[in-house]
């Protein structure tokens, strides 16, 4: 298991969490909305940086960084567009609410987080 992301999140306890940001893709036509479904979560803490929680290339891991929002535009398919989702009921009970506990599954070979 990665200590960085242990410490990473560790610094989230005790903290509100006071908004979710999500990258969405967006296809070209005025009528395609952005997808449901996050590419990456940026959660924003009380008075720390934003923490990002995106899935590996692979599919198999749970990745945990500090790595800043961008949009990108995909010419011809589609962009990625940055938007507030705290909106979205699976996050609204959690805002305003301090973090009280991280737990991590971690692969007993690799210790790998999963």
């Amino acid at each position: 298991m990665s200590k960085d992301i242990r410490e990473l999140l560790k610094r989230a306890l005790d903290h509100r969490l006071r908004k979710v940001i999500g990258s969405e893709y967006a296809g070209k036509s005025q009528t395609e909305k952005p997808d449901a479904a996050p590419i990456n979560l940026w959660l924003a803490f009380e008075g720390i940086p934003l923490i990002r929680i995106h899935g590996s290339a692979d599919g198999a891991t749970l990745l945990v960084d500090q790595v800043m929002p961008e949009p990108s535009d995909m010419d011809e398919v589609g962009e990625i567009v940055i938007r507030d989702i705290s909106k979205k009921l699976i996050f609204h009970d959690a805002l305003n609410k301090k973090l009280q506990a991280v737990s991590i599954i971690a692969e007993a070979k690799s210790r790998a987080a999963v």
